[in-house]
């Protein structure tokens, strides 16, 4: 199903509720890929340029399955709302906050706090600090966050060209003057059934006057199980946007 006469999927034609997160797990999470790896050891360099605890408040957009984007905002961030739009990502989530993350986490747990020991003592402890959330940036616009980030989600939010461009609008505005948000994507659904859209100049053209705002990408073509891969992997540098 796509909208209108473009043949490109929107976000709406997408039914999030019933997306397929065991399959999504065993795929990509169930252990640490060197592609993975290397947003880690990128994201450690630039959390620990930040004092432990020095976030009051971050946001991660799309939050979805994934929990080593937490494991790493928890080093410097006191609080961590994770959003998500879909109930099948917030189920999984919400039951690991709960019940306490799956041991197929750890491994990811221990190479994010031996990049950078300013994480909490264990998963659990860092996971205390997080707040699931159902929403998504357009939601969040305005909610003045001290950090905000997204990963993968900028690359299976949409296909359509405007619709995307309106969602790195929105994702920029969920932080304050002078805040930090930083955006990682490289993986994406099959386009038959989930939405697809390449993260890249988007953000760039919609970050507000005020904002630097400033782009990095590293090209990762490829795939993993039955899951394509294409794209590039974005993220900021510290006191940039996007």
């Amino acid at each position: 199903m796509s909208s209108g006469t473009t043949g490109r999927w929107r976000n709406g034609d997408v039914d999030w509720d019933r997306w397929p997160v065991p399959t999504y797990l065993a795929e990509n999470y169930r252990e640490l890929h060197g592609s993975d790896d290397a947003v880690i050891v990128h994201h450690s360099a630039f959390y620990r340029g930040l004092a432990a605890g020095g976030v009051a408040r971050a946001v991660e957009v799309g939050t979805g399955p994934n929990l080593y984007p937490l494991f790493l905002a928890s080093g410097a961030a006191r609080h961590i709302d994770a959003v998500d739009a879909g109930a099948a990502g917030l189920r999984y989530l919400r039951a690991q906050l709960a019940e306490g993350p799956d041991p197929s986490w750890e491994p990811f747990w221990a190479r994010c706090r031996a990049l950078n020991p300013a994480l909490p003592a264990t998963m659990t402890d860092a996971l205390r600090r997080v707040r699931a959330m159902q929403g998504d940036a357009f939601a969040l616009a305005g909610a003045d966050y001290d950090l905000a980030s997204m990963h993968v989600v900028a690359e299976s939010v949409t296909e359509d060209p405007d619709e995307f461009a309106g969602f790195c609008a929105a994702f920029v505005a969920t932080v304050r003057p002078g805040a930090t948000s930083s955006r990682r994507s490289w993986r994406t659904w099959p386009a038959t059934s989930w939405a697809t859209a390449r993260a890249g100049r988007a953000c760039r053209s919609t970050a507000r006057p005020w904002r630097r705002c400033s782009v990095r990408s590293r090209g990762t073509c490829g795939s993993r199980g039955s899951t394509p891969t294409r794209g590039c992997r974005t993220t900021a540098t510290p006191g940039w946007c996007c």
